[in-house]
């Protein structure tokens, strides 16, 4: 096959993830993984999955903006969790 029928029976990895940062949201990546934010509060803080936040860190790791650090993902700081809004059911 080749062409357009080449391309039908393909499959697209992760279509819906986020893959654009701006150069200010990379900074305050670079910002928050260099003080040790754990992935879950990088990530609610950029309101994106954890996923997400991995292929950031593969991406900074390979720009040689970020090293790996003491914690991994996890960070070596406790987690803030971002509370809901009142009215909003859990």
């Amino acid at each position: 096959m080749s062409g357009f029928d080449s391309l039908k029976n393909r499959i697209i990895l992760m279509p819906e993830a986020k893959m654009d940062y701006s150069q200010r949201q990379i900074e305050k990546f670079v910002e928050m993984w260099k003080a040790g934010k754990p992935i879950g509060e990088i990530a609610d803080h950029f309101w994106i999955k954890h996923y997400e936040v991995a292929l950031l860190v593969m991406h900074c790791e390979l720009e040689n903006l970020i090293r790996p650090r003491k914690g991994g993902l996890y960070g070596s700081v406790p987690r803030k969790k971002r509370y809901r809004r009142k009215g909003k059911s859990k």
